[in-house]
């Protein structure tokens, strides 16, 4: 797929930014950068029925990690959106990949709450880092009509993330133990890391930075351009809002609130990543999306509210059917919205502030990723999932009211 999608490709006649050879290399290392820190997350939700047994946490406790992690993504952001281009891509790399892996090691030494926190709060620079990364080196490394596919295929590797931690962890658990498991990927983010780093070593071809600033937008108005950038944000805080409390709570909705076995509640977040890996490649391969995605964001944003309906359907009857088509809708509508958002902040933008722009609608989407497991977690002590879940449809509903504001004559991309 990398060398179907890595094809030379001119910008306004010029050469192609990135070499040959490289390209594929490169698209790997971006989709990993973005695999890497949401894997510590994941890895915890397919674990979390054993998690809360071992360490005799409460559920509302255990959404604590999410919590937290996103919290310390949202505070380093503030700082990324300023520090982004005083930093070298390598050490960028180095800060993402060392953080989950040590966040892991945190994870295998667990023995009570204080431990998740400790590793939630270490997990949050990779977090913060690694659309802002993964964003700026597209702006300067890839050509203009490659970018859009490009940001499809390193946006999946979130939910390449989310549907092995759904698949294989509780499996792996059962075989060799949870504490044997965490270290394990611990050990295999580092040895991605020293695979990938040279890549970064150097800085963008010469030249780069200006041929690839060539993004359809002439002489932004930094007021307009600061508003489209905040209102992303704003849709990216309230969907990140009930995708996060989601991916967090299915496993354990699946188990307590539906009786179904570990393996199988586990794979309800396997599912949804792997329905949101294809929904991003697909969004990203759609062509003219940058210039839809506002229409998209309001469609998925909608799409989305229907189907955590759906589990508080489930929830109401026990009709396990319900839950799937869920899980299915979680997938295709929540998780793969975000390359959408990512492509719609790069169109707005040049080149030279896509670091900045990035981080801005980090910082609302780890807020949302932070809220979404604290709200849910709070709304399952006192009224159930099925509150719960219409919750979650209200903060879906939320986002649609910003992404239709992307769509007025003045705020563009409709």
């Amino acid at each position: 797929m990398a060398r179907a999608l890595a094809r030379p490709g001119p910008i306004g006649g010029g050469a192609s930014t990135l070499s040959g050879p490289v390209q594929p290399r490169m698209l790997v290392a971006l989709t990993l950068a973005m695999a890497a820190p949401p894997l510590t997350g994941y890895a915890a939700a397919a674990l979390s029925p054993t998690l809360v047994a071992e360490l005799r946490i409460t559920v509302a406790q255990f959404g604590l990690f999410a919590s937290i992690s996103f919290l310390s993504a949202a505070a380093f952001s503030l700082i990324a959106s300023r520090a982004i281009h005083l930093v070298s891509q390598a050490a960028q790399l180095t800060i993402i990949f060392i953080g989950a892996a040590v966040s892991f090691v945190g994870l295998a030494l667990a023995h009570d709450l204080s431990w998740l926190i400790a590793a939630a709060v270490v997990a949050g620079p990779a977090h913060a880092l690694s659309n802002p990364f993964t964003n700026r080196v597209i702006a300067d490394r890839v050509d203009a009509d490659l970018r859009t596919r490009w940001m499809g295929v390193k946006q999946s590797g979130v939910q390449c993330s989310q549907a092995l931690a759904g698949l294989l962890l509780p499996a792996l658990a059962v075989m060799f133990g949870w504490r044997s498991t965490f270290a394990a990927l611990a050990i295999l983010l580092v040895a991605a890391l020293s695979r990938v780093h040279g890549l970064f070593s150097t800085r963008a071809p010469a030249g780069a930075t200006a041929t690839v600033a060539a993004v359809p937008m002439a002489a932004p108005d930094p007021t307009a351009m600061r508003g489209v950038v905040w209102t992303f944000a704003a849709y990216a805080l309230f969907t990140g809002t009930g995708l996060q409390a989601t991916n967090v709570y299915l496993p354990l909705f699946a188990r307590d609130g539906l009786h179904l076995g570990a393996v199988s509640a586990g794979a309800t977040i396997a599912i949804a990543g792997g329905v949101g890996l294809a929904a991003r490649v697909l969004w990203g391969r759609l062509g003219g999306l940058e210039r839809r995605a506002g229409t998209l964001l309001l469609a998925l944003a909608l799409a989305a509210a229907v189907g955590v309906s759906f589990l508080a359907v489930a929830a109401w009857t026990g009709w396990g059917a319900l839950l799937w088509i869920g899980v299915v809708l979680h997938g295709a509508t929540a998780i793969g919205s975000n390359v959408v958002v990512m492509v719609g902040v790069l169109h707005r933008v040049p080149a030279t502030h896509a670091g900045v722009a990035s981080a801005i609608v980090a910082l609302g989407m780890y807020l949302g990723f932070a809220s979404g497991p604290l709200l849910l977690g709070s709304l399952l002590s006192r009224f159930g999932f099925a509150t719960g879940w219409c919750i979650m449809a209200v903060a879906y509903l939320c986002g649609a009211v910003a992404a239709e504001r992307l769509r007025l004559p003045g705020i563009h991309p409709a």
